[in-house]
């Protein structure tokens, strides 16, 4: 899997996820929607299984490299799909 950069980031794409205010899931799903691609052919790609992905994508399960990967196969930084860590978000603010 490629490392994502700067130089290979969908600029359009990461855009609309940072964004967008629903679940990674559904970003990642849309992401996959618009190149004619699902979930379980993302997890073949990423060799895990769907499961074991969408427990990640919907944080029951933690793992920075899947993370990683799965920003880098649809081209966006981690921080699009997963939100910024090192931002508070308005709900944690109250």
């Amino acid at each position: 899997m490629d490392t994502v950069n700067e130089s290979n980031l969908n600029p359009e794409l990461e855009s609309i996820l940072r964004r967008a205010s629903v679940s990674p899931s559904q970003k990642v799903q849309a992401a996959l929607l618009l190149r004619g691609d699902t979930l379980q052919g993302q997890a073949g790609r990423l060799s895990v299984h769907k499961v074991y992905l969408c427990s990640v994508l919907n944080g029951h399960r933690d793992s920075g490299r899947l993370r990683r990967e799965i920003a880098a196969d649809i081209r966006v930084s981690e921080a699009a799909i997963f939100g910024d860590p090192d931002r508070v978000s308005d709900q944690e603010a109250a």
